[in-house]
């Protein structure tokens, strides 16, 4: 029997370089707060059409909870 897939699943299993792109997302965002961090500098961004400038510097776990939630 056949599974449905729904959504952006769909899109995924569709398209090999996009099943990826999640994770390199991911690991460009924590690049980047890397690179902040050692040049002294902040990190923007836009969530839910919201503005956010954020300094890595104060959020010793950047990489577990990159957001601060």
């Amino acid at each position: 029997m056949k599974k449905k897939i729904k959504g952006s699943d769909q899109l995924k299993a569709r398209d090999p370089d996009l099943a990826n792109a999640e994770v390199a997302l991911k690991r460009a965002a924590i690049r980047a707060r890397e690179i902040a961090i050692r040049t002294g500098t902040s990190v923007v961004y836009s969530i839910n059409g919201n503005i956010i400038q954020e300094n890595p510097a104060e959020n010793p776990d950047y990489k577990t909870n990159p957001h601060g939630s």
